[in-house]
């Protein structure tokens, strides 16, 4: 396949033909070679993609024929067009690693615009729904960050207390941190970090949705 933003042209080899083609692609660079000289002083440089199904090479007997059956498409990355065509043309949709999360946010999308009826307030609450549920793992950070704020002073002074002896300062941080119940920072972030696989698949399925 070869595909844009939001089209693509596909071609299929049908299963049980003998022998089996393999895809070749190629990349040409294209610009008006005859008017500059310089491809690097044209203003339409580009490139132009191609990709192709070549079959290897077969010696036919005399009245001996081979029949290739390809099945090709060339029209919109419309996710259920594609689905209908089978063969996981689909695929063409690229939803990176988080694919499988990226999926179910489709559908939920999906759903939420047969109930609105417009894809802008389907996406607010596809967005607001996503913070809803992911609230719990932010809310640890929150607090972390409160807390944080509130011992500043005494971090300070701690800091300035010990700032020639950096392990007896590290160790008398860590013991105003469990005295007042608080997550390393470090540890703090963790929760954010679990978070990005969903952000991320959601911009992901924002992007191929329509």
């Amino acid at each position: 396949a070869v595909s844009s933003s939001y089209f693509s042209k596909i071609a299929i080899p049908l299963k049980g033909q003998s022998p089996e083609p393999f895809a070749e692609t190629r990349i040409e660079e294209y610009w008006n070679w005859r008017a500059v000289a310089d491809k690097s002083k044209d203003p339409n440089l580009g490139h132009v993609y191609r990709a192709r199904l070549a079959y290897p090479e077969v010696e036919l007997k005399p009245r001996e024929s081979m029949t290739y059956q390809v099945l090709t498409f060339h029209g919109p990355k419309e996710r259920q067009l594609l689905a209908s065509l089978g063969h996981h043309t689909d695929e063409v949709l690229n939803l990176g690693y988080f694919a499988p999360i990226a999926r179910y946010l489709i559908l939920y999308l999906y759903w939420l615009k047969s109930v609105t009826g417009v894809w802008g307030v389907a996406i607010i609450l596809l967005t607001v729904t996503i913070r809803t549920a992911l609230f719990p793992l932010s809310l640890s950070q929150i607090k972390s960050s409160v807390a944080m704020r509130k011992l500043k002073p005494e971090m300070d002074a701690l800091n300035e207390k010990y700032k020639d002896d950096a392990a007896q300062r590290g160790l008398a941080i860590q013991e105003l941190w469990r005295k007042n119940k608080v997550t390393n920072p470090v540890l703090g972030c963790l929760p954010m970090l679990l978070q990005m696989p969903v952000w991320w698949a959601l911009y992901t399925s924002l992007q191929t949705a329509v």
